[in-house]
């Protein structure tokens, strides 16, 4: 997840080669079997942030929007809080890629 490669990759014959050779003793499985453990730890990671956020009497939502260098808009949503010992956090909620020309409609709206 690191270098935000597909799950597929650890089917191709190079990364079987590269695990032969680096770690031969490591049992290679299937794609889905990855996929469906990322899907199962965020699962458990989105309970617990609802579970923290359902506690809290107030939380800022912030948005941000931007633009790719490949001129790809984006907004990406956190949630920012205080706790009980008054200590501020923020959680990163999610990005979604937008239609491409939102972004300068939106800096025409507000002659950015």
């Amino acid at each position: 997840m690191e270098d935000l490669r597909p799950f597929s990759v650890v089917g191709g014959s190079g990364f079987k080669k590269l695990m032969a050779v680096t770690a031969p003793d490591y049992p290679l499985t299937s794609d889905r079997y990855y996929a469906g453990k990322v899907s199962d730890r965020y699962a458990v990671a989105v309970a617990r942030l609802q579970t923290i956020l359902a506690g809290m009497k107030s939380v800022g939502i912030m948005c941000d929007l931007w633009t790719s260098s490949a001129q790809q808009a984006y907004l990406g949503m956190t949630a920012h809080f205080v706790d009980e010992q008054w200590t501020l956090h923020a959680r990163y909620l999610d990005c979604i890629e937008l239609p491409g020309m939102l972004l300068f409609v939106l800096a025409d709206l507000y002659n950015v």
